[in-house]
């Protein structure tokens, strides 16, 4: 099984946003993430790892994974309010694009 050497470490709460933020902007990233086995327990922010499930969740549903979706599923499991609205939208206004995930996956 493959795990992510940056994100098992918590000095590289970038990478996680970063990760997060590449799935939001382009939804193909998802593929490659689960390719690569990324769980949400590898996320060392919990914030994170409540994004993660949601776009797990999403995914599995093959729904879209953007802002309103995920607001929506974290909503709906009572997540939204530890994550917070702006925080999510953070992630996708970091500019992050999925050319970059496979360095965080690696």
């Amino acid at each position: 099984m493959s795990t992510s050497t940056l994100l098992e470490h918590p000095h590289h709460l970038e990478a996680e946003r970063a990760v997060l933020g590449a799935i939001l902007v382009d939804n193909a990233q998802m593929d490659a993430a689960l390719a690569a086995h990324l769980t949400a327990d590898q996320f060392f922010r919990d914030v994170h790892q409540r994004v993660f499930r949601a776009l797990v969740t999403l995914a599995e549903r093959r729904s879209a994974l953007d802002f309103v979706t995920v607001r929506i599923e974290l909503e709906r499991t009572g997540d939204l309010e530890e994550v917070g609205p702006a925080y999510l939208a953070s992630l996708i206004d970091g500019g992050m694009r999925g050319v970059n995930l496979p360095h965080y996956l690696a």
